[in-house]
């Protein structure tokens, strides 16, 4: 799409770059500019976003290490965590959870194919977790190579959704 200058695009049609149909479709998206940089933001929400919608900016610097500061699991709230690795090669990405005091709760790590991202809920990295209680804390990603991600918080009944970008550790 060509911009002018101080120009700005916005996309809101849903079938704009894709129309999967009745198919569900995992992918991401790319932004690239011919010229200088172009910033760029992404809103998640329902149609429509009457009912919730949260907003970040699109990732310009992969990282191989970022905390969020935010991890919440019960029967009011959920934490999910993705992560997306544009790398022609697999990378593993190792996921620690940690309590308000900083003990480490649970790791794991989980693979990510080249140019593939994951996308999980707290409770789906580590299954043991559903039930329980987890209301503070944070969480720690790892990775061998440079990816890009985020986590959302929000509420099991999607009435409060935030976007949380990684705070990078040098």
């Amino acid at each position: 799409m060509a911009i002018s200058s101080r120009g700005k695009v916005y996309i809101t049609d849903e079938k704009h770059l894709l129309d999967p149909g009745s198919n569900l479709v995992k992918d991401y998206v790319k932004v690239t500019s011919s010229g200088p940089k172009v910033t760029r933001s992404v809103v998640f929400g329902n149609p429509g976003r009457e009912r919730f919608a949260a907003s970040l900016p699109l990732v310009s610097t992969l990282v191989t290490s970022a905390v969020f500061g935010q991890v919440a699991s019960n029967s009011t709230y959920f934490t999910g965590i993705a992560m997306l690795n544009p790398d022609e090669t697999d990378v593993t990405a190792t996921v620690d959870v940690y309590d308000r005091n900083g003990n480490l709760v649970r790791t794991t790590a989980e693979s990510i194919g080249a140019k593939r991202r994951v996308s999980k809920l707290v409770t789906q990295y580590f299954e043991d977790l559903v039930g329980q209680e987890i209301a503070s804390g944070y969480i720690k990603v790892t990775v061998d190579k440079g990816v890009s991600s985020v986590a959302l918080f929000g509420t099991n009944d999607l009435s409060v959704l935030s976007a949380i970008p990684p705070q990078v550790i040098p």
